[in-house]
């Protein structure tokens, strides 16, 4: 297993705004923090990366991940596939703290630095959404707050509550 035990919690803050139609109030929000890292404590794949969810609300999340050894890649970066996780994850707490499930239909990932130690943040928020499809921007930064890559997700919501 490449995770040990969960890190201490972050300071690592974030503000964003976003501007949903009247048609996502209908499903507006039943999962909170807590309730999302429930929801998500059985997600093997993500344990055993060691990513952990630092805030959730509907349309919006923030995860974090420690970088450790098994994250790196031959070129002793981050893995583009770990960087990828964390993002897609991200969306995923966001996008199903609406209480629906809520599934990847597509997504684009652009890499833009290079991560090579500490810890690694992702901030998905809602930028638009309709009775079945809902669009996601998901960030990922350093420490420092330098963008390591960029998530756009476009997602299926079903009928499927949680």
């Amino acid at each position: 297993m490449c995770h040990e035990e969960a890190s201490a919690e972050s300071s690592y803050n974030v503000t964003l705004w976003w501007n949903i139609s009247n048609r996502a109030v209908q499903f507006l929000g039943k999962m909170n923090t807590e309730q999302a890292k429930e929801f998500f404590k059985n997600d093997k794949f993500v344990n055993a990366v060691g990513i952990e969810i630092i805030s959730a609300e509907a349309g919006n999340a923030t995860c974090s991940l420690t970088v450790e050894d098994c994250h790196m890649n031959a070129a002793n970066a981050v893995q583009g596939g770990v960087i990828y996780t964390l993002a897609d994850f991200t969306f995923a707490v966001a996008a199903n703290c609406f209480d629906k499930i809520t599934v990847t239909l597509s997504n684009n990932i652009e890499y833009v630095k290079k991560a090579v130690s500490g810890t690694l943040f992702a901030h998905s928020i809602l930028t638009d959404m309709s009775k079945r499809i809902c669009f996601y921007k998901t960030e990922v930064v350093n420490e420092n707050g330098e963008l390591i890559a960029s998530l756009n997700t476009v997602g299926y919501i079903s009928d499927k509550g949680i």
